[in-house]
């Protein structure tokens, strides 16, 4: 966590050095997202309960926006990943979709990402929800077992997604499929892994999921 204020410092003394305000918006704007961090303030970066980014945020969060973009596009081209992944009967894990990417015949829409809008078509769908969540967090424990209720209660097809289908969103379809009785706390990792092998929960995650069951 000390990496991004320390690049921050640098960047704001290149700009005095260079004597060039261009360097000092970056700067700042990376030492706001570290403090967004900081303080679990997801949403911070401007996404609406409807999906789309409140017109304020492209100005304020302009860099790491481009940032998310071009890598999210760089997987997307070079990856080899399929963009969703069913997981489970019904439970499909993926990266953020375009609107022409989303499967027929599901019946929720569950929205991870904090740093992308969803796409208009996606957004328009029925039984869309936004749950904004910073990149290697996810939802807490309370938050985390009522969205998996919500999926289960939808009673059909659920998409997942968060930007990229390894963390955010393999941690909610994680609850789902223990909360359906699909894995155990044991195994639903290696479970989501034998089918998207790029999956992997961190140590906050793991712990996230663990009081979300327990509750």
């Amino acid at each position: 966590m000390l990496i991004p204020p320390l690049i921050a410092i640098v960047g704001f003394a290149l700009a005095l050095i260079a004597k060039s305000w261009l360097l000092v918006w970056p700067a700042t704007v990376l030492l706001a997202l570290w403090i967004v961090y900081l303080v679990e303030a997801p949403r911070a970066l401007g996404k609406r309960a409807d999906g789309t980014m409140a017109w304020l945020a492209w100005a304020v969060w302009g860099p790491v926006f481009l940032y998310q973009w071009i890598s999210h596009e760089v997987v997307r081209r070079w990856s080899g990943e399929p963009v969703a992944t069913e997981v489970a009967p019904g439970v499909w894990v993926a990266r953020r979709p375009r609107a022409d990417e989303l499967p027929s015949e599901i019946a929720i829409v569950v929205d991870l990402c904090a740093e992308f809008p969803a796409a208009r078509a996606v957004r328009a769908h029925p039984r869309y929800l936004a749950v904004p969540t910073l990149d290697a967090r996810c939802p807490r424990p309370a938050e985390l077992a009522r969205i998996a209720d919500t999926v289960i209660a939808a009673g059909g097809p659920a998409f997942i997604h968060c930007a990229l289908g390894h963390g955010r969103s393999a941690t909610v379809a994680a609850a789902v499929m223990i909360k359906r009785g699909d894995a155990t706390l044991d195994n639903v990792e290696a479970k989501l892994r034998a089918l998207r092998p790029k999956i992997g929960l961190n140590a906050r995650q793991r712990a996230a999921l663990a009081a979300a069951i327990s509750r």
